[in-house]
């Protein structure tokens, strides 16, 4: 996935256009699979953004449903590790 990953960092600059769009959602996934969830949930949110630059539906479709998982994700390891003790 890192060797995956940095491929994908060569096309996530937006001057790639719509391929930066799913280098980001590929970077999310990556970030995702190695248990880093704040970047994977930063790389869905900037995929959102460009995909909502190229007014592609399905992308934007597809980036938004993704970072909703990823929050709800977020919330149930929060819950599974209880209160925070001070």
């Amino acid at each position: 996935w890192e060797q995956a990953a940095r491929i994908w960092k060569k096309y996530a600059h937006e001057r790639f256009g719509r391929l930066a769009v799913t280098a980001r959602y590929n970077l999310a996934l990556a970030s995702e699979i190695s248990d880093d969830l704040e970047s994977a949930t930063e790389w869905i949110g900037q995929a959102h953004q460009l995909a909502g630059v190229y007014k592609n539906r399905r992308e934007m479709q597809m980036t938004e449903e993704y970072g909703k998982l990823l929050q709800n994700r977020r919330s149930e390891i929060l819950k599974a590790r209880g209160p925070v003790q001070p």
